[in-house]
């Protein structure tokens, strides 16, 4: 049965389980609906161990301030949980096929969460927290909106072009999951591409998205020097020198250079290794570094930066990488996962974009 509720207190008798699928708007607000307002109600009237379902989602953050925090400061036993929706009619409901994507603030929390929707026989993947699986959602719909951007600039720059059909076959063979998170242009000869499109076009200006993302993943490169510089590095081993691994390509070469460079402007002494090239070429290649072997690292070297998934990296045992990585080490800096299952004794590991530093403080 479904009833209408013109008072709050009645839709709390006898139930454990609680939606609010109310769009969230501005500042909180959905419709009248004030997040914090909303917070007072379940702090009057919940029941302890009830679940809080939050299927609708609005800015980062304000599910934990002006629902989560409050509820914690009056001491609410509940297990407030997300499982935001986009299917918002019968029909979408009916054939979506993606797993639903859960979020909690804490391992017992997610756990009930996951229960609910084991019982429902609706698949689920986790997210970890309620704030990741706010930016997750917006991220997802940002997407879209920035490819739709991107096509749309793509017709202006090539207007003989028949766009309406090469977007539809480009949106079937673009792999995004191939992306990766990285110092600089990661992927193999991508950012040839973005300087073919806007070499070819006869109004290049109209490809500012193209720019803007040159420049955006140029800047990561900075944004670590400047990091290694203001944390008082002073001697940087970095581990690679091309974007695709196991390959010598010069095509291929990674931002491994530009990154040594401006560390070597900031006064931090760089060291150089990649297995695919001798130490007669990368000296040729990078004159403001130091080739070295992994067998006889200086013993100076405060960080370590891995560039490149070569096999050499990828297969270093335990013990090898602990005779590698000296006490002196203190930050592994890892733009391609490869270190992310192995233990480090003394030094922080970071991989690029995983929450764990912040570059710009």
């Amino acid at each position: 049965n479904i009833t209408f509720c013109t008072k709050p207190e009645p839709m709390f008798v006898d139930s454990m389980i609680h939606l609010i699928a109310v769009p969230i708007i501005d500042k909180g607000k959905a419709k009248g609906l004030n997040l914090k307002d909303l917070a007072k109600i379940f702090v009057n009237n919940v029941s302890p161990d009830t679940v809080v379902f939050f299927q609708a989602f609005g800015v980062p953050g304000q599910i934990d301030e002006l629902f989560c925090q409050p509820l914690k400061e009056a001491g609410t036993p509940c297990h407030i949980v997300t499982a935001f929706r986009s299917d918002w009619v019968l029909e979408e409901f009916q054939i979506n096929t993606r797993p639903q994507m859960l979020s909690a603030n804490s391992a017992g929390d997610l756990e009930k969460a996951r229960d609910f929707f084991d019982l429902l026989d609706i698949p689920s993947e986790t997210l970890g927290s309620i704030k990741e699986a706010e930016v997750f959602e917006n991220a997802k719909n940002a997407l879209n909106y920035a490819t739709t951007a991107l096509v749309n600039q793509l017709a202006l720059a090539y207007p003989s072009i028949d766009f309406q059909k090469v977007t539809k076959s480009l949106l079937k063979h673009v792999d995004l999951s191939t992306c990766q998170l990285s110092i600089g242009p990661g992927g193999y000869r991508m950012p040839f591409s973005v300087d073919a499109l806007l070499a070819g076009s006869d109004m290049p200006e109209c490809l500012s998205i193209l720019k803007e993302a040159a420049s955006v993943n140029f800047s990561t490169v900075l944004c670590y020097s400047e990091y290694l510089a203001r944390k008082n590095h002073k001697a940087v081993l970095i581990l690679g020198i091309t974007n695709r691994e196991n390959q010598k390509d010069l095509m291929a070469i990674s931002p491994s250079l530009t990154l040594a460079e401006t560390l070597k402007d900031r006064g931090l002494r760089i060291f150089l290794h990649d297995p695919h090239y001798s130490p007669e070429e990368l000296n040729k290649l990078a004159p403001f570094c130091e080739a070295v072997s992994l067998e006889s690292l200086p013993a100076e070297l405060d960080a370590v930066i891995v560039m490149s998934a070569h096999s050499q990296y990828r297969y270093l045992s335990q013990d090898q990488l602990d005779a590698i990585i000296s006490p002196g080490v203190k930050l592994i800096i890892d733009s391609t996962g490869i270190f992310s299952d192995y233990h480090f004794k003394h030094a922080r590991y970071h991989q690029v974009g995983d929450g764990k530093i912040n570059i710009l403080k």
